[in-house]
């Protein structure tokens, strides 16, 4: 496996965990409650061996970010935390997209 594959697989890894992030929010931003305590149910709270902490770790990293934007909006009413909740997720998929292309073609310069 040479350095090419490393930095395709690495690329994917991004694209991945950039991606499933704004998915994860698009569906708690539809289905509501339901994502949310699907998110709920694999976090170990607190966490008690390094096993919980690495399933912590893994879905804060992976999923996170939608569930965090939706209880930052709890205090707001339900139309306008809908309206934030969209707003941010296409906030979001803008940098995402940005921090993609920056990570991408940084590799891409120290591999030519």
């Amino acid at each position: 496996m040479g350095v090419y594959d490393i930095a395709y697989w690495l690329n994917i890894l991004l694209m991945y965990t950039l991606g499933t992030q704004i998915v994860y929010g698009l569906l708690i931003l539809l289905l509501g409650r339901v994502m949310k305590e699907y998110f709920e149910w694999g976090i170990f709270d607190p966490p008690l061996n390094l096993f919980q902490k690495t399933t912590n770790v893994f879905l804060i990293g992976t999923i996170g970010s939608g569930y965090y934007l939706d209880e930052v909006l709890r205090k707001y009413s339900w139309f306008k935390r809908k309206l934030y909740m969209f707003s941010a997720l296409v906030i979001q998929t803008i940098v995402s997209v940005i921090l993609y292309q920056v990570i991408y073609h940084s590799m891409l310069k120290h591999l030519l």
